[in-house]
């Protein structure tokens, strides 16, 4: 299950913001996009929509479905923003991993037991991704000084 939900966040990854985003940014001056600014938010933004129509499931409800969208669009800007802002692929994909871990459960199984509760899923996302905005920022202000 570990290794194929990694497999599964790195090939989303790739696909979403190494391939589309990518190119969403190259092309959109193209298509009158011209400010760098602009190009960024609107390739963010096509991709994150992407991705949460791609985690949309209909079978639990429309309320669920509705939830699982927002939950996906949020984590498809932020995955990107990441990016865009540490110029690393692999970041924005061991984090996918990681937040594909914690609600499958398999992490605080994994370190607790499985008699064990460890925090909600919810917050365990929380705090990972709290720390890995504060560790992108970090290596984002590192590259910009080189």
């Amino acid at each position: 299950m570990l290794v194929g939900q990694g497999v599964i966040a790195l090939a989303e990854e790739t696909y979403y913001r190494g391939l589309l985003l990518g190119e969403l940014l190259r092309l959109a001056p193209r298509l009158g996009l011209h400010a760098p600014t602009g190009r960024r938010w609107v390739a963010l933004g096509l991709t994150s929509l992407l991705f949460g129509m791609e985690h949309l499931g209909l079978a639990s409800g429309w309320d669920d479905a509705a939830r699982q969208l927002v939950f996906a669009l949020a984590l498809g800007t932020l995955f990107g923003m990441m990016v865009l802002l540490t110029e690393n692929l692999w970041f924005a994909a061991s984090l996918h991993a990681w937040i594909n871990w914690l609600l499958l459960a398999a992490v605080p199984r994994l370190a607790f037991g499985p008699a064990k509760a460890g925090l909600p899923a919810g917050a365990s996302i929380s705090l990972v991704l709290i720390a890995a905005f504060v560790t992108a920022f970090a290596l984002g202000k590192r590259v910009t000084r080189s």
